[in-house]
Order: C-alpha cells, then structure tokens, then sequence
C-alpha cells in the first residue's frame, strides 16, 4: 500500500439518490419519479432491453395492502437502469389520486416481466418519504374555508412529543432503512434525504477491488462523492467477474437491496461520525463496530489503472493497488433515502 501525505477532499458535497423517488417539476405534482436497477435470477444486469415494469404502493409496510398499482414499458439503459414516472403507467388497481397520503406511512415495490409472459420477478422495496407528503400538501388548504363551526370540547392532553432535530425527521445514529443513519441535508426543493451504513462489515478476504486490473475506468468511476455511479461503473467494465463493489450491489439487508460501495468522501462523513454511529452499533448483537485501531476501508473511487482510493482507520487517504485492493481491509456498504 502506497501513503500519500494529504489528499484533499471536498467536504461540501452533493449525494446521488438512487432507488429512491423525487417529485416530478409541476405545481400540483400527480406524479414522482423513480429510478432502479434491473437484474436476472443470476444477478447481471440486464441492459438494453425492453421490459415491463410494476409498480404497487403499499400500505403501512413492506408486506402492507396494495392501495395502487401500474404497469410502464420501458428500456433499460446500457447500466440496467430504468426511469418511471409513478402514477402515469397502465393503471393495474386502484387510483393515484385517491390515494390518503396523510393517512400513513407507504411503500414503493417493483417488479419486472422480460418477456411479457406476465410473470413479474421481484425488483425491490422501498419506503416513500417527502414525495407523498408533497403530494398530499396539495388537497391541504387548496380550497376556500368555509365558515367556522362552534367550539368542540377539550380533548386530553396527548403524550409529549419527541425532541426537536432540527426540523429533521432522521438524525445521525438512528437505526432506520435497515442500517444506521450517518448524514442527513435536505435538497434544493427542501426534501430531506440521507445516507445509511450497514450494520456489517463485508470481508473482502476472497475479493479484489476488481479483478480487472492495469486497465482504467476513468472519469465514470473517480467521482469522490457518487459512491453509486462509481459501484456500476466498476461492475460495467469489459472482463468484469467480481468487486468489492459488485459485493455491495449484491447485498440484500434489512428488506434492502440498493446497497453499494461509498466513495471516498462518503466514507469520509462516516469517520466524522464514527462516534454516534458506533455508539448504536455496540448496543445491537451481532453488528459491527465501525473502523477500528488498524481498519482500512475499501472505497469506489478509482485514482488511475493500477490503483484506488482506501480509508484508514487515522482518517487519512492511501493509495492501494487495484489487484490486493480488498485483502485485509473491510468492505462496508452504505445506501441512500
């Protein structure tokens, strides 16, 4: 392993959301827009195909009653990726703009059918967050009040609520999403959104960073904040056969399955809350605590054809060859909401 002295990196970063659902641009949104990658029973992805997509929005869980559900043609792209607008498909059952999104929480499941035989295979579930709630604000005080009524009685006085976040619903060290919160910021529309480690550590004895070596990727996997872009480009290069980040993008977790290698300066957030995170962490049986005394941490973010960026358990940045990128470090995957 190779040491650098410094490395700068940007602290001020911007978070690719992948699986999870954004408003469509309207001013009384009927819609929200919903990206996924699509794979085959053997795990590749499948690119460049046509393929059926449906779409159920559940109620209340992930096992919950389907309120609505709708199926869109679509191709993916040369990534396995897919772009649904939810809520303008072939309506299957029940109504978009029926349904109560005050009323309780709600789920996204996505299922594809190759073939059109009609047999969908399961894509993933994901819990919907702002989108419904932006979505409800329109039926609330959209209309003319009308006049006031007479004075109910005074109910009981309630349970005292939780304590103030910052107007944040998630906060670092939560366990939520099926690992614990580390970051949380809001997007330029004022949606709240976050990134989430697992609780695990993936042990990268048996795996290289890739096992394709003395060969560039380039600039689609040297981003140091879009952990996500870099893990499909390293999985999409040509002889690709396993990676620390195809470890990642295999993992189903806690009912998740968008799991992927961070990039270095998502791992470098996750150091400056080590301390929050790790405090939850030793309460759960079995978890693992994150970067210890001597850990090195494997990232997605490629620095030329024969090497990558990896973390230490000291904070700092080194450079490790691409071959043995994964032996004795660990291999942690993070997500987004």
């Amino acid at each position: 392993m190779k040491n650098t002295k410094s490395l700068k990196l940007i602290k001020s970063i911007t978070f690719f959301l992948f699986i999870v659902p954004f408003l469509a641009l309207s001013q009384v949104p009927e819609s929200f827009k919903y990206q996924a990658l699509v794979r085959n029973v053997s795990g590749n992805l499948i690119a460049n195909q046509n393929v059926t997509i449906k779409s159920s929005i559940l109620s209340s869980d992930v096992n919950g009653t389907v309120v609505y559900a709708e199926t869109q043609n679509v191709t993916t792209t040369d990534f396995g990726l897919i772009h649904l607008n939810i809520g303008q498909g072939t309506v299957v059952q029940g109504s978009f703009s029926a349904i109560p999104w005050g009323d309780t929480t709600y789920f996204l499941k996505t299922e594809f059918d190759l073939n059109g035989s009609g047999n969908f295979q399961f894509i993933g579930v994901t819990q919907l967050l702002s989108v419904p709630y932006a979505l409800y604000a329109k039926t609330s005080g959209s209309s003319t009040p009308g006049p006031q009524g007479p004075a109910g009685p005074q109910g009981p006085i309630g349970p005292a609520g939780p304590p103030c976040l910052g107007d944040y619903m998630h906060f670092i060290g939560e366990e939520f999403g099926g690992g614990i919160v580390f970051h949380v910021y809001r997007d330029a529309a004022g949606n709240e959104h976050g990134l989430i480690v697992s609780k695990y550590e993936q042990q990268g004895s048996s795996s290289f960073w890739s096992n394709v070596v003395n060969n560039s990727i380039g600039v689609s996997a040297r981003s140091i904040w879009n952990g996500m872009a870099n893990s499909i480009a390293i999985v999409s290069q040509v002889g690709h056969t396993n990676s620390a980040a195809k470890v990642c993008l295999d993992l189903v977790e806690g009912g998740y399955n968008d799991w992927y290698l961070p990039a270095i300066s998502e791992l470098d957030i996750l150091y400056n809350n080590r301390f929050n995170v790790n405090k939850v962490l030793s309460q759960i049986s079995g978890s693992t605590e994150l970067m210890g005394y001597m850990s090195n941490y494997v990232s997605s973010t490629e620095f030329d054809n024969q090497m990558f960026i990896v973390l230490t358990g000291f904070g700092d940045t080194n450079f490790c060859p691409k071959n043995v990128g994964s032996l004795g470090s660990s291999i942690r995957p993070i997500r987004g909401f």
